[in-house]
Formats: structure tokens, sequence, C-alpha cells
């Protein structure tokens, strides 16, 4: 089966910076065509298009496949996504809260490469979370 080529519109405009969170890809591609080639349904994609701390690590590479970029590209559109709508400290908050055996791991990977590159860390100081953030480093 032949790949959409709207999958290679929304790849040139990721590159070049004109889409910067998750949510504006579904502007040039349909949602449906994406719930299709991801297996999964649509109703289950629009949800996970707005709650993107829910997708994970998998979903998000096999989506980053689908548009021939990088993965981390994709992880940081839903992550820029993340932090527009919740803020920086509540993301740590919400997303370490959460189902701790589904959704911690993905996110927690991604909260570390992001703020590790600033220099920060995304716990506060004397929090029970900087154990999970040395665990994230060791790994």
């Amino acid at each position: 089966m032949e790949k959409d080529r709207r999958y290679n519109t929304v790849k040139l405009l990721i590159q070049a910076g004109h889409i910067t969170e998750f949510s504006q890809i579904f502007d040039h591609i349909p949602r449906s065509v994406v719930a299709n080639d991801l297996g999964t349904n649509y109703n289950r994609l629009a949800r996970l298009i707005t709650h993107t701390e829910q997708f994970t690590l998998e979903e998000l590479v096999t989506l980053s496949q689908f548009f021939e970029i990088d993965s981390k590209i994709m992880v940081d559109l839903a992550f820029n996504q993340l932090i527009r709508k919740k803020g920086r400290r509540r993301v740590c908050a919400a997303l370490l809260h959460r189902n701790k055996q589904r959704y911690r791991h993905s996110f927690v990977v991604m909260l570390h490469i992001q703020f590790c590159a600033d220099g920060g860390s995304p716990f506060p100081q004397g929090s029970h979370y900087q154990s999970a953030q040395r665990q994230i480093v060791l790994w």
C-alpha cells in the first residue's frame, strides 16, 4: 500500500519549523488516515492528540517513521504541546502522578532530556522525585 503524500508535506513543515506542537500535524493530514496507519481507533487518536502524555514511546516512534523524521523530534513535538498546555511545574507533577506503570517511563525520560538540556532539574529540590531522576540518569 502506498503511503499518503501528506506525510511528506508534514515532514517538510516540521523540518522548516512551521509545526512546533503535535496537534498542528493534524491541520495538514486527517486524523483518520493516521489512525488507520497506526492501527488504532479514531477516537483514541483524537484523545491522544489532546492528551499527549498518554502516548507511549512506541507509538511516537512509529509516528516518526510514518513522517520519516527523527523520533526525538516527534517526542519533542508532543512534549512542547504538553508544556504549553500545562506549564513547566505542573507538567512534572501531573506526569509523575499519572498511571505510573504505563506513562511514567515514556514521559519521565522526555522530561529528563528536555530539562537536562537546559541544565536544570524538573524536580523540586528535596522532593521524593529526586531518586526517580537519578534512576533515569543511570538508565
